[in-house]
């Protein structure tokens, strides 16, 4: 929320850097702009410098990358220093002359506030779980089933659970400057009220406009770049590492799902149990069918032979 860039030309925060290092081919200095990460451009690779005399090639070794921020002297054996300043990287691509330095300065500042966007699409994926969780634990005794029609996981207490379990946590709202405490010695908390958000009677969340706005004047964005999580107690107890826990291969959620698959299976070979009896019981009408019809074939010509007897029977009767 509100991440960090670099650019010559704001100015709420500056940064006097310099490099040195002692081989020099091609400089280049310039400032980039990003939300997130913060480039200076400074001088190039600090490889080797090859000359070719009389068949000979000399090669410079190559050396540690030299910087001096705000007065506090760097040595990194990469050109890409990404552990002083937090969310800030610096990049050399160029260094000076040997045994001189060049100086860049480094303004960062806030990028473009995305507070807002980021609590939408926060509330929309929470709101599809409401949805969906409503839709699959639905039964006629919890009253989500208007057609009495019970949903996949209408009975399944390990489901209810979990989905309780990401419920209670995102109401306990969210943490922020998460290891420090406030003047009564409580951790740094912002309710769902506090975030903008409220809950309706269905379980969704929506957005209130006037509790947002109060939220952004209290300071609501300086507060989550701070980083925030959602019911954070713990780094071993909050909203991610329970979804990781559950949804893990010796999680609840995933023992569930090889519980299920494992009754689709068994449903899948009773299935086809009952469907080879059925073609058994088919072969064995069929095989009595073919029977019958040969029966039937020898009833009839009995029947015709029969006819033929009783006609000449009786043609000799009447003498002729």
């Amino acid at each position: 929320v509100g991440q960090s860039s670099a650019s010559s030309h704001m100015s709420p925060s500056s940064s006097n850097v310099s490099a040195n290092s002692p081989v020099s081919t091609n400089e280049s200095t310039s400032n980039t702009q990003n939300n997130g990460t913060a480039t200076t451009v400074v001088s190039n690779s600090l490889m080797s410098n090859s000359l070719l005399d009389g068949g000979i090639t000399k090669y410079t070794t190559a050396q540690d990358a030299k910087l001096i921020i705000d007065g506090v002297n760097i040595v990194r054996s990469s050109n890409t220093i990404t552990d002083f300043v937090p969310g800030v990287n610096f990049q050399i691509t160029a260094n000076p002359s040997p045994g001189t330095t060049k100086s860049a300065n480094i303004n960062i500042v806030l990028g473009t506030d995305n507070t807002q966007s980021t609590i939408m699409n926060m509330m929309t994926a929470y709101n599809k779980l409401i949805t969906d969780y409503n839709t699959m634990t639905a039964n006629a005794n919890n009253g989500k089933s208007s057609t009495n029609t019970a949903g996949t996981f209408g009975n399944d207490p390990t489901m209810l659970s979990f989905v309780e379990g990401i419920k209670r946590r995102f109401a306990n709202g969210a943490t922020y400057n998460i290891g420090s405490l406030d003047s009564n010695h409580q951790p740094y908390v912002l309710s769902l009220s506090e975030l903008g958000m409220v809950i309706q009677l269905d379980g969704t969340l929506s957005l209130d406009t006037a509790s947002y706005q109060t939220a952004v004047a209290n300071g609501l964005r300086s507060k989550l770049i701070q980083g925030a999580r959602i019911g954070y107690v713990s780094q071993s107890d909050n909203l991610s590492s329970f979804i990781q826990a559950q949804s893990s291969s010796i999680g609840a959620i995933s023992q569930e799902i090889s519980a299920e698959n494992s009754s689709v299976q068994s449903l899948q070979k009773e299935q086809q149990n009952l469907q080879d009896r059925l073609n058994k019981i088919q072969d064995s009408y069929i095989a009595q069918y073919s029977g019958l019809n040969a029966l039937l074939f020898q009833l009839n010509s009995t029947s015709t032979n029969l006819a033929s007897a009783l006609t000449a029977l009786t043609n000799m009767s009447a003498g002729k």
